[in-house]
């Protein structure tokens, strides 16, 4: 058996309403579709239009926010005055898309505004007093921050001291105590009563700019959209809303900036969807961030000039190929140090690239699913600055404030953190948090995954995938449905991509399903044998020619009952398999040597352990009793079985002696006085034409039946022998069964074998 990566958590049947398939039928989706929609809250007729067709009423009064209006007031009090205003905006996707939306309003009633992204390195995150001065200092009347502001109490105290008001605009967690600014505008805010928690940043700046314009400035709505998605907030209530009507503005956007990005990733910007936001255009305009000057973004994003934005954008790509490399660099570099026995991952190296770290601990934390640290050394100032990427169930962020003495600065959430420490404090800090974890009890724990649909294949269709894609657009909080199909057989498996990624299909009645299952390369095997597999996948579309049809896209399988692999053609080497979970079950000693068996977790019958159901065990050589073989693997309770079957003797291919043989090497032996067959064997074997395997067995028999007598190595004829049926000796029966043996697990499908294995179908042996 192979279990699931993950745990399938099935999506729970509800009683729904009378007539609820009406409502569905409404919205053009089918009946399979009604626990779903019913699991998203769609239970009335206004739910439906809301979800499916959102409009810009069903927007939020921006004037619920608090101190919105007095933010606003402020800001036309500077517009009216001339005074010289600071967006100080954040450096990443949502950062410049907050600060593109609010500069466009200000700029939209005729405002004297600049703005500043902040220097991850230079500047880190958040409000900077040193900033702050040099802006204050050129003339700078008010700032106002965006997706940022609500931890900068240092630089927002220093800008009141000097006469400067600060409006805050945030969406992180709030702390306990907030910053002396003007006003906060917060959707969380402790004396607000927003309807709606979790908007980003941009989403911020939205309110902001529809107060300030009295009026819903649709041309920002495709920034809202892409800033919302990038953030990973939510995808629910009124940031589904904010995207659905962004990515309809998307598709006819005159942003030349936008064209420019969509042209560099071969995506129709007139079909763009949330998926080409967050896996094309959010990673581009978050490497600006990382690894220069996230600034470019915001004039990409502003500019209408198409020349001008072609250079923009080229820089952009450059950025970003040039982050790729780099991570792909350290996540190799930061895999030679991890070690299976750690709890958890925890790694470090002078002179990682500060800015990727965050994408390095989560490429550790879905390779080996614990939390994962990365941490780089500066090596002047013996300071380590990290990111932390952590499973479902543990809190990062609590776990690391109980032990705070050790950094010189923290922040972050329950699956997510940064943080800087003297590099005497790491060892300490890995050993905290790898007892913290042991401690927390998730430790083995499978994650989460949800399972939507359960279905057979016959019911998927590109009607159904288009059905189910008008619940989009999909992202946090708002997943993907996962459809299960239960009892697949598999055809065609094949690996791509170096033996990356794998292929294969799924036949439906004259049609053929394809399966792309992207990083299962590893797990070839498992899909090249004729057992049934429970697939979990999402689907998909793929286009070609003109013609469309349905693609799945593996996320996880699961096989029940026995597997059998074969590896018998594979006479020269072992199956490449997990050591710490792969058994060698030896009969004959003497194979150790003959095979090199060294490093490896060796078996031998009489030492036989029980294992677990997913442990590995190969049978490397063939034993003379069918009925020992299965007593044994059955008590090893490995339902893994991989036959290599070595067979030194080859008794079924060389066949029992013949009668006329016995009797030909029985003359010999008469004919011979005082043979000695320590030495003579190989000689006398040659000259009767017989190989020397057979020669051995036969003068065997005949010393068992007293036919000859065989001391010190010397052998001599009986003279008037008892007579015996020479097919009566027990090695003779011993050899025969062996045969039978080696028949049958030498030449039968492996699937008959594990047949055999769960009692399905017998074999006797004579």
């Amino acid at each position: 058996m192979k279990s699931a990566h993950y745990h399938w958590e099935m999506l729970p049947e509800k009683t729904l309403p009378e007539n609820y398939d009406l409502l569905l039928k409404k919205y053009g989706l089918g009946e399979k579709f009604s626990q779903y929609a019913y699991s998203l809250g769609l239970k009335s007729e206004e739910d439906f239009r809301r979800f499916f067709s959102p409009q810009i009423e069903d927007l939020h009064d921006p004037s619920l926010l608090y101190d919105l209006n007095k933010s606003v007031q402020r800001i036309r009090q500077g517009i009216l005055e001339n005074e010289q205003i600071l967006i100080y905006g954040d450096y990443d996707a949502d950062g410049i898309t907050s600060t593109t939306v609010l500069k466009e309003a200000i700029e939209m009633v005729g405002g004297n505004v600049l703005y500043y992204l902040p220097n991850r390195f230079k500047d880190g995150y958040g409000p900077n007093k040193r900033v702050y001065e040099e802006f204050i200092d050129f003339g700078i009347n008010l700032i106002i921050t965006v997706d940022n502001g609500v931890s900068g109490h240092e630089a927002i105290s220093y800008a009141k001291s000097r006469g400067v008001d600060v409006i805050v605009t945030d969406h992180h967690e709030m702390p306990e105590v907030l910053p002396d600014a003007y006003s906060i505008v917060h959707p969380r805010h402790p004396l607000g009563n927003y309807p709606y928690p979790n908007l980003a940043g941009v989403g911020v700046s939205f309110k902001v700019a529809c107060a300030l314009l009295e009026e819903v400035p649709q041309e920002l709505l495709e920034l809202v959209a892409i800033g919302t998605i990038a953030d990973l907030v939510p995808l629910t209530g009124e940031n589904r809303t904010l995207v659905q009507l962004g990515l309809q503005q998307l598709h006819f956007t005159d942003r030349q900036g936008l064209h420019a990005l969509f042209q560099l990733t071969s995506k129709d910007i007139s079909q763009a969807n949330e998926e080409d936001i967050a896996f094309q255009i959010a990673p581009r305009l978050n490497a600006l961030g990382r690894l220069s000057d996230a600034s470019l973004g915001v004039e990409l994003l502003s500019s209408f000039h198409e020349e001008e934005v072609k250079l923009m954008a080229q820089t952009v790509e450059k950025t970003n190929l040039q982050r790729k490399d780099l991570v792909k660099e350290t996540v190799l570099e930061a895999m030679e140090q991890v070690s299976k026995e750690d709890a958890i991952s925890f790694v470090a190296k002078e002179n990682w690239h500060e800015g990727i770290l965050g994408i390095v601990a989560g490429n550790l934390l879905q390779k080996r699913h614990v939390p994962s640290f990365v941490l780089t050394i500066n090596e002047e100032t013996k300071i380590a600055k990290g990111s932390a990427r952590s499973v479902e169930g543990f809190n990062l962020y609590e776990a690391i404030s109980q032990c705070q003495e050790l950094f010189t600065a923290f922040g972050g959430h329950h699956m997510a953190a940064g943080f800087s420490l003297p590099v005497e404090n790491l060892p300490l800090f890995k050993e905290k948090m790898s007892q913290a974890f042991l401690n927390s009890g998730v430790m083995g724990e499978k994650e989460k995954i949800k399972v939507t649909f359960s279905l057979r294949k016959e019911d998927l269709s590109l009607e159904f995938y288009q059905q189910m894609n008008a619940f989009a657009p999909f992202g946090n909080a708002h997943e993907k449905p996962h459809v299960l199909l239960k009892q697949q057989k598999i055809s065609d498996p094949k690996t791509l991509s170096e033996g990356a990624h794998l292929k294969f299909s799924l036949e439906k009645e004259n049609e053929t399903l394809q399966v792309i299952a992207f990083q299962f390369g590893q797990e070839f095997k498992e899909f090249n044998t004729n057992n049934l597999v429970d697939l979990l996948c999402d689907l998909g579309q793929n286009e070609w020619r003109g013609k469309r049809t349905l693609q799945l896209s593996l996320l996880d399988f699961a096989i029940s009952g026995w597997q059998v692999f074969d590896y018998r053609s594979q006479k020269n080497h072992l199956p490449d398999l997990e050591e710490e979970k792969t058994w060698y079950l030896v009969f004959d000693e003497k194979d150790l040597k003959r095979l090199s068996l060294t490093h490896k977790k060796i078996m031998l019958p009489r030492d036989l352990e029980p294992l677990s159901k997913e442990d590995n065990l190969v049978l490397v050589d063939c034993p003379t009793s069918l009925s020992e073989l299965k007593e044994l693997i059955l008590k090893s309770e490995s339902t893994r079985l991989f036959l290599w079957c070595y067979t030194y003797e080859q008794a079924y291919l060389n066949g029992l002696p013949k009668r006329e043989e016995f009797g030909t090497l029985f003359k010999f032996f008469r004919q011979q006085k005082n043979l000695d067959v320590r030495y003579k064997s190989h000689e006398a074997a040659e000259y009767l034409k017989f190989s020397y395997e057979k020669f051995i067995f036969m003068t065997q028999v005949f010393s068992q039946l007293n036919f000859v007598t065989i001391e010190n190595g010397v052998l001599n004829v009986v003279e008037n022998p008892v007579n015996q049926d020479l097919f009566s000796s027990t090695m003779v029966k011993n050899y025969q069964k062996k045969m039978k043996t080696e028949e049958f697990l030498l030449y039968t499908e492996p699937e008959k074998i594990a047949q055999w294995l769960e009692n399905k179908e017998e074999h006797h042996e004579s």
